[in-house]
């Protein structure tokens, strides 16, 4: 059964400790973003990468564009020696105290002491074509058009006939949307909303919320945050890490395959279609476990400056 997300879970709740200081008040700010526009910022200020096809989990470990891209910084499964670590060029390539002072033949800049970032963040990006719903407000979509009635809306039906050719669904008084999918919920928006509206008039706070963000309510981008606040180890031989790394694993294939138009399954509208629910339910699993993190129902985090950068979705 796919795990959704509740009307009580919009609220969020943070447990957080932060360092005592007698001259500043520390507060914490959480806000939406525009994803795609932070996706560009981050790249063009250095502070962002594209995350390309996956070659595996374990061979990601070793390859610069996977999720455990060496330009996140150090990374506890592939070095040794932590602090070495911590000696690289801009991009990561080159890396290690040895290498002091070298220049690295890809990004051009020398090797020196490099504390690490967490704000350094990758990004799955899908053609202009395909728009998945930004994770924190499909939790706003679902107080307000219920869960299980928007997961029957992005859960593609479709109906072929004998010769192949795709047939039109009936429709079902109750739920007019159902089975239209995640490219016909994008064209017919507006049209959705106005609907339920009318169904559930006392929802208007939800739905002016949900209108007046509808400029980042969609959005072609998937950030994947640092690996250094995703903890994992080698042990013995044994790959270890969060569980949040197998969302992003997958969310790369389920990214490279509904944009890669030369394989015959992603021509087919539905399979398509199929790509594209998988992606949001993927990007929905990792939402929940950053939120619990920062609820403090698992995980705990001491230091408030790492809020933005895994709470960026």
């Amino acid at each position: 059964m796919r795990r959704q997300m509740s009307a009580e879970q919009t609220k969020l709740s943070f447990a957080l400790q932060y360092p005592y200081n007698d001259k500043y008040e520390y507060k914490t700010k959480l806000e939406r973003i525009n994803l795609d526009k932070q996706r560009e910022i981050d790249i063009k200020s250095g502070k962002g990468f594209i995350i390309t096809a996956p070659k595996g989990i374990k061979n990601d470990i070793k390859n610069q564009d996977g999720i455990f891209s060496s330009r996140y910084g150090s990374n506890s499964i592939t070095d040794t020696d932590s602090f070495s670590g911590r000696y690289r060029c801009k991009c990561g390539l080159k890396r290690g105290s040895i290498n002091h002072g070298e220049t690295c033949t890809v990004c051009n800049t020398k090797v020196q002491y490099m504390d690490d970032d967490v704000s350094i963040t990758g990004y799955l990006v899908l053609k202009d074509e395909y728009k998945i719903i930004h994770p924190n407000l499909y939790c706003s979509l679902e107080a307000f058009i219920g869960a299980t009635r928007l997961n029957h809306i992005i859960d593609a039906e479709v109906q072929m006939d004998s010769d192949g050719n795709e047939v039109a669904l009936p429709i079902k008084k109750d739920e007019p949307f159902r089975g239209i999918g995640l490219i016909e919920f994008y064209r017919r928006f507006d049209e959705v909303m106005k609907f339920y509206l009318n169904k559930y008039p006392a929802k208007l706070h939800f739905y002016n919320d949900i209108m007046a963000n509808k400029d980042i309510l969609w959005t072609h981008t998937i950030s994947v945050y640092s690996s250094l606040l995703r903890p994992s180890s080698l042990d013995n031989g044994t790959l270890r890490y969060e569980a949040c790394n197998d969302q992003f694993n997958m969310l790369a294939k389920l990214v490279y395959e509904v944009n890669d138009n030369g394989l015959g399954i992603t021509r087919k509208r539905k399979e398509r279609l199929k790509l594209l629910y998988d992606i949001q339910y993927n990007l929905n699993a990792v939402y929940i476990a950053i939120r619990d993190i920062l609820a403090k129902k698992k995980g705990k985090l001491n230091n408030p400056c790492m809020l933005p950068h895994i709470a960026v979705m």
